[in-house]
């Protein structure tokens, strides 16, 4: 679809386990060194816009964005590299599997992070 749309950004909603952590939720940037630095300025504000908004309706989330780690597999950086070269790219992380993440709890919480989105792309 990118190819016919050539989408200008993309939101990608994840969960994770967040085991023994004191976080519920995260936001996540492409592989380092594999965005432009106009890129890289336009992630930062669009992801801390959404842990902002977290934070204010009292979830709890990494207080910064962090890139994706290092050691991810050559196939996932030469199939997301030209993608993070060319469009600005956050992934949310959203706890799940414990009793104090329920499926609403998920909801909300990535709810919040397409609001933002859409508010940023609309204005």
């Amino acid at each position: 679809m990118d190819k016919r749309y050539q989408y200008e950004c993309w939101l990608d909603l994840h969960q994770t386990e967040f085991q023994n952590s004191e976080f519920n939720c995260e936001m996540c940037f492409p592989i380092p060194k594999q965005t432009s630095e106009s890129i890289e300025r336009v992630n930062i504000s669009w992801g801390k816009s959404i842990i902002n908004e977290w934070i204010k309706l009292g979830y709890k989330p990494k207080p910064e964005p962090i890139p994706l780690g290092s050691g991810l597999p050559d196939s996932f950086v030469e199939s997301w590299g030209p993608l993070n070269r060319r469009m600005n790219i956050i992934n949310t992380e959203v706890k799940n599997n414990a009793p104090d993440a329920s499926a609403e709890f998920q909801l909300k919480v990535q709810a919040i992070a397409i609001m933002k989105s859409i508010e940023r792309i609309i204005g």
